[in-house]
């Protein structure tokens, strides 16, 4: 690492620990700079906690022109070639040829409207990208039509940048419609937005439709809940085209969960609550899915291998998770809190609720089964060492609830309620 890639790091690091207020005057400070574009290496990293705060950032003809870009870009070490993404190095190439072959009245224009403004002025950045947008569209058109070479491997991203800025108006009224936190499903006002922005998308041919779908896609709990709308009788395309969009789309998706359930099998330092979530989503995913499936030619055999991965996953976190917190049920130093492990036996929970769709529930009934008698006999030998050395075996006591309260997470409230009642003489109360 050279001297200057090791003073990036720290002072990126150093950014990451500041408070709110201060990371947005570091972003101030940055924005004064003449050459403020090159200290955007420090505040690139943090682009998520940007899009949070949205601190008022000086509108440029860059900032405008690739508003409607933002829901494609991805950090360079993260672009797959051949995706529906835009590594954010192709955006310098990008702007240099859209600026340089705009008409040059329009470039003076957009540069005066912008003068001193930021994007607290949403009128003023909806106002320019309304006359921007289309025309930069054009100028890459034109630009892949007769000098396709120029742009090197810039070029895909260039094809894609023209699709969405030759709708960047609708895109971008779409995208901030949208709410921030991940949808499960469109419906009403966001449905129709959706709708119409897909509509508009499908005029440029299916590569554009698919394009809008992905990223659409991206914006919901399971990419598949776009299918629906997708599928809807309103777009103007042929059903042909719209059903090879939502194959891509479907494709897409299966793919990108199936590499998410490989990371995390391969990853044992992926939590339990993340592992359960993720195999919640998978499943929410496919059960979307096979509500469109006789609609769409989708690979039986990926599905049938994501749901057996998915189901490896959560036998797999269910036996590290009850081989964990047992470990800590032996122990009697209480070194680390049993309610340090709720989230973990939470995240069964969460997992047995799926498992009969995995067609793992009768393995994970016998795991649980195994370990119930494991358990209750770990409680039993805990409560008899306290006894031993004179110490309270009181139910109420906090160390023996919560062993009580994992035995409730991990097997049921009548496992827990017979334990109870057995060491403490009496009926609970129901």
């Amino acid at each position: 690492m050279t001297n200057r890639q090791a003073l990036l790091a720290q002072l990126t690091k150093a950014l990451a620990a500041t408070d709110d207020a201060k990371f947005r005057a570091v972003v101030a400070v940055i924005d004064r700079q003449p050459r403020h574009h090159v200290l955007e290496l420090l505040i690139a990293p943090h682009r998520p906690r940007l899009a949070r705060l949205k601190p008022p950032r000086p509108l440029t003809f860059h900032r405008v022109v690739t508003l409607p870009l933002e829901a494609a870009l991805v950090p360079a070490e993260d672009w797959v070639p051949g995706s529906y993404r835009i590594p954010r190095s192709h955006l310098a190439p990008l702007h240099s040829a859209m600026r340089e072959r705009l008409d040059p009245e329009l470039v003076d224009w957009v540069d005066r409207m912008l003068a001193g403004k930021t994007t607290a002025d949403a009128g003023v950045e909806r106002a320019v990208g309304r006359r921007l947008w289309p025309a930069a569209a054009e100028v890459l058109d034109g630009l892949l039509a007769t000098g396709r070479k120029s742009l090197g491997e810039a070029a895909v991203s260039a094809r894609l940048a023209a699709h969405l800025l030759a709708i960047g108006e609708r895109l971008v009224e779409t995208f901030w419609q949208l709410p921030p936190q991940s949808i499960l499903c469109f419906s009403g006002e966001e449905r129709r937005a959706a709708i119409e922005l897909l509509k508009d998308a499908a005029q440029r041919g299916t590569e554009s439709l698919a394009l809008v779908a992905d990223l659409l896609g991206a914006r919901c709990q399971s990419p598949l809940a776009i299918l629906e709308p997708l599928l809807a009788g309103e777009i103007s395309m042929s059903p042909r085209d719209k059903r090879e969009c939502a194959d891509r789309v479907a494709e897409a998706c299966l793919e990108d969960l199936g590499g998410e359930i490989a990371a995390a099998l391969a990853d044992e330092e992926t939590t339990p609550q993340a592992a359960a979530e993720l195999v919640l989503r998978v499943m929410s995913g496919l059960e979307s899915l096979s509500d469109v499936a006789t609609k769409l030619d989708i690979d039986r055999h990926a599905v049938r291998q994501l749901t057996r991965r998915t189901a490896e996953l959560a036998e797999q976190v269910t036996r590290r998770v009850l081989k964990q917190i047992k470990q800590s049920f032996d122990d009697d130093t209480d070194g680390v809190p049993l309610y340090n492990y709720e989230k973990a036996a939470r995240a069964v929970t969460k997992i047995r609720l799926v498992a009969p769709k995995l067609v793992i529930a009768s393995k994970l009934d016998d795991l649980l089964r195994c370990a119930i008698e494991r358990y209750t006999s770990a409680f039993d030998a805990f409560l008899a060492r306290r006894r031993e050395r004179g110490a309270s075996t009181a139910l109420e006591e906090p160390a023996i609830m919560e062993r009580l309260r994992i035995i409730e997470l991990l097997f049921g409230s009548p496992v827990a309620v017979s334990l109870w009642e057995r060491h403490s003489g009496r009926r609970a109360a129901i």
